[in-house]
């Protein structure tokens, strides 16, 4: 990871611990806390993938024409689905 991303998180967690100070002070044992950070990394990832995945969704139904990640045959995005990919048309 490069320094101006961790520089980047470093800013969200300073903004998400001052947000959370009663919460995180109220984690009486590590584990108490440990399980909270663990709760707010997993909901991070979570809207993180959430985005990047309907991003690269909208971006591969708006294409004409995409390339098969397993063969790179070029075709409709839907070629995988469809058998039109010849890595796939076997399956």
């Amino acid at each position: 990871m490069d320094s101006e991303l961790t520089t980047k998180i470093s800013e969200v967690v300073n903004q998400l611990a001052a947000a959370e100070k009663q919460r995180l002070a109220a984690a009486g044992t590590f584990i108490e806390l440990e399980e909270l950070a663990m709760e707010i990394g997993d909901e991070v990832t979570r809207q993180l993938m959430n985005r990047e995945l309907v991003d690269r969704s909208n971006q591969t139904a708006e294409a004409s024409t995409a390339d098969c990640p397993d063969c790179s045959s070029s075709g409709s995005p839907r070629m995988r689905f469809t058998g039109n990919c010849k890595a796939h048309a076997a399956r």
